[in-house]
């Protein structure tokens, strides 16, 4: 049988009203039961976790970093994820339970290369839906007042919590209404749309925790807001930059429905 998120997907694309009504209940049955396994992880985490001494954030006294062997199984466990999937790129018929394919072909890398214009779309989207979500996400951290910026973490956060499915049916009505489906606008718009919450989450941290002694140091100095930015903080921030860039690239590259709902 289909998982409930593949359920809901085919519920949603049948025809008939009272079946895709069917299919956004089991959506919503899907944002309820991750809120539940959230909010369950949250509490385990808090009961378990180490109590903090009197000074606001700091642990408690004779509490060890943790050491390199947690890096080292991560890294393990990446190393064998993708040698595995090198494995399985050249395999043919892989009956279970052989150790190994009986059979061993390249016909998925002839398709990847005589696919070489999905390629180039796959390239130019990710890349200008990254490269606007990275702008906006400088251009919020950096103008933004403290209480909007609160306000629409919520907003900016659904898609992470929102099952796929019911979020691109939701863009792809938008679309029909603003006459952008099967246009390359509008799925580099959804695609943006997707990106930015990643690309946000992962430069928050550094970008808020930029050193404000270096503004001081630079205002003193008759340099101005520009040339902070330019010639200090981004180039102190490039590697965050950069790892954002990345992250947004990667999610858009990993999007499958917002090409058969809004670039048709």
């Amino acid at each position: 049988p289909p998982t409930l998120a593949m359920q809901a997907w085919q519920w949603l694309l049948d025809a008939d009203a009272l079946v895709q009504s069917r299919g956004a209940a089991a959506g919503l049955l899907l944002v309820g039961l991750v809120a539940l396994c959230a909010g369950t992880a949250d509490r385990i985490v808090m009961r378990h976790s180490p109590a903090l001494d009197g000074q606001r954030g700091a642990p408690a006294r004779g509490l060890q970093r943790p050491g390199l062997w947690p890096l080292g199984c991560l890294a393990g466990l990446y190393g064998l994820v993708l040698v595995l999937l090198a494995v399985g790129s050249v395999s043919g018929v892989w009956p279970f339970p052989d150790l190994l394919p009986t059979l061993w072909s390249l016909d998925a890398w002839q398709t990847v290369a005589g696919s070489s214009a999905t390629l180039a779309t796959t390239f130019w989207l990710a890349l200008a839906s990254s490269a606007v979500a990275l702008a906006w996400s400088v251009a919020w951290l950096e103008t933004a007042p403290g209480h909007w910026d609160r306000l629409a973490r919520p907003l900016l956060y659904a898609s992470l919590v929102l099952p796929g499915v019911l979020w691109v049916v939701g863009l792809y009505r938008l679309g029909l209404g603003l006459r952008l489906e099967a246009t390359a606008t509008g799925l580099w718009l959804a695609h943006t749309l997707m990106v930015l919450p990643y690309v946000l989450l992962s430069l928050s941290p550094a970008y808020q925790g930029f050193d404000p002694r270096h503004a001081q140091v630079c205002a003193s100095l008759g340099h101005g807001r520009w040339t902070l930015l330019w010639r200090v903080k981004w180039p102190l921030l490039r590697q965050s930059l950069a790892a954002s860039l990345a992250v947004g690239f990667a999610v858009s590259g990993a999007q499958y429905l917002p090409p058969p709902f809004l670039g048709a």
